[in-house]
């Protein structure tokens, strides 16, 4: 049984942990049966402490799951929170390779290239970098040119 510290109640502990507590709950709860029914051959006021005890049992568990559903909801507002943030990250990483990609079919002529980079703080910058230089042409191969050991040409 996990324990409630009373101060942020169940904070430490993780959904699952949670969960598998709200699931053993339930089942003690489905153990207590249905209240217990009055014997008429017995004194009221024995029917009463019966029934009162059964009724204990039930809203100490009772309260004890709305105290776990409370921490467990909160967990999950704070997990979907997290997956939000990287859903809103990843349509505007998207967005930007799409511009990229758009930049770059605009650009393939003029000898441009992009660049992205990442920043400490997780998000993405675009850097375009203009590539002035340009690969040295290889001379042509001749079937009766080859190199000596001295690199000139020989016939």
């Amino acid at each position: 049984m996990l324990a409630d510290d009373g101060v942020g109640a169940y904070g430490n502990y993780t959904a699952s942990e949670l969960y598998d507590e709200i699931t053993t709950l339930h089942e003690k709860l489905d153990g207590l049966g249905k209240p217990p029914v009055l014997m008429p051959e017995i004194v009221d006021s024995t029917n009463a402490l019966r029934t009162n005890e059964y009724l204990k049992a039930k809203n100490d568990i009772l309260a004890q799951l709305v105290s776990l559903y409370a921490a467990y909801s909160d967990h999950l507002t704070s997990l979907t929170g997290r997956v939000m943030e990287v859903q809103s990250g990843l349509v505007q990483v998207l967005r930007m390779q799409s511009e990229m990609i758009a930049d770059g079919d605009a650009d393939a002529g003029s000898g441009r290239s992009n660049t992205v980079t990442a920043d400490t703080a997780g998000s993405t910058k675009s850097v375009l970098r203009a590539s002035k230089r340009r690969p040295a042409k290889k001379p042509p191969k001749t079937a009766n040119t080859r190199r000596g050991s001295r690199g000139r040409a020989t016939r």
